[in-house]
């Protein structure tokens, strides 16, 4: 029986195992960062969707789309600055708001991937009418 052979195969695979074991909880890591920047952008959008189009309803006579997407700028520079509002239009017809904002997550590896990067990249869009409370 020739024990050489078998020397340290032990150690190489508890090596193996753990590096396995470190990109499992690093892709876990970074899924969970998407996944709660994916929702903390929509609660966020509808907030400021909301506030805009009760700006709008506010307003009077004298509604204005800059003013209801301001207010909703506002309402997201307040919340959280690296959220970017991409696209803000009124529905004048009905007091709705439509938003689109747009925010990178942090994450260790996806965006360091070139086929993962495109899932860091978080967008959501909401339309909201105002409140009838």
């Amino acid at each position: 029986m020739n024990l050489r052979d078998e020397r340290g195969l032990i150690g190489k695979a508890l090596v193996i195992w753990l590096l396995i074991l470190a990109i499992l909880v690093v892709g876990i890591i970074d899924f969970v960062s998407i996944t709660t920047t994916r929702f903390h952008i929509a609660d966020l959008a509808s907030q400021a969707a909301q506030a805009g189009a009760n700006v709008y309803r506010d307003a009077g006579p004298a509604h204005s789309e800059k003013a209801a997407c301001a207010a909703a700028a506002t309402s997201l520079a307040t919340a959280d600055s690296a959220i970017k509002m991409t696209n803000c239009m009124m529905d004048p017809t009905n007091g709705e708001l439509t938003i689109t904002v747009r925010k990178t997550a942090h994450t260790y590896a996806a965006a360091r991937v070139g086929f993962l990067q495109r899932y860091t990249k978080v967008v959501d869009t909401e339309t909201i009418g105002p409140s009838t409370l």
